[in-house]
């Protein structure tokens, strides 16, 4: 977003079943220029239980789809123009996953039960 509007919309892909990506907000707490394999950039999300971020990657068929080890995957070119953009501190939410559609707001949960109190 750029005051508050979308600037520009990336095709990237999340984690797989058996790996999701990390549901919540998070923010970016480091930027490195990691080698070719992550697409040669590097951005580290807060994350307390493990290593996560928003890389590049070497196999493009893979994006669109919940393919990865839990970070966000985007073309390589894609992820050096985000890079150069946005900086430490970035707000990043992520809400979808293999588990459904977290994130996308809430179903509003209504008793089907009277509860009588007899004296």
């Amino acid at each position: 977003l750029e005051d508050g509007s979308c600037s520009k919309i990336y095709k990237c892909s999340g984690g797989k079943w058996s790996t999701p990506s990390p549901i919540g907000t998070w923010k970016i707490i480091s930027k490195d220029t990691w080698g070719e394999g992550f697409g040669g950039r590097w951005m580290g999300l807060n994350v307390p239980w493990g290593q996560f971020g928003i890389h590049g990657t070497l196999s493009p068929n893979s994006l669109g789809w919940a393919s990865s080890h839990g970070c966000i995957r985007m073309d390589n070119s894609e992820v050096a123009e985000l890079y150069s953009k946005i900086p430490i501190g970035t707000k990043v939410i992520i809400t979808d996953g293999p588990y459904g559609a977290f994130g996308k707001g809430f179903r509003y949960l209504e008793s089907r039960y009277v509860w009588l109190r007899c004296l």
